[in-house]
């Protein structure tokens, strides 16, 4: 049973965050709709589809990106005081 919750844990954790940044990207998404809510139907569509295009992008690169990011980590330089 501990073998199980060892591979679940992570599943669960990255399930949550991913849900968590595509209710702030929804969110944001709504609110650049209702600001563009006297524009054309074809305005409102297109930011809806962004937005959309744009959750599925962040819950799928994860999945294909490697695991450090995108951008090399550079070690840390000690300052000493004087």
């Amino acid at each position: 049973m501990a073998r199980l919750d060892a591979l679940v844990a992570p599943l669960l954790g990255g399930l949550a965050a991913a849900s968590l940044r595509v209710t702030v990207l929804l969110g944001l998404t709504a609110l650049v709709a209702l600001a563009f809510r006297r524009r054309s139907a074809a305005m409102t569509h297109l930011i809806w589809m962004v937005g959309l295009g744009a959750s599925l992008a962040v819950v799928a690169l994860p999945a294909v990106l490697p695991p450090g990011g995108l951008y090399p980590s550079f070690p840390q330089r000690h300052c000493q005081s004087a």
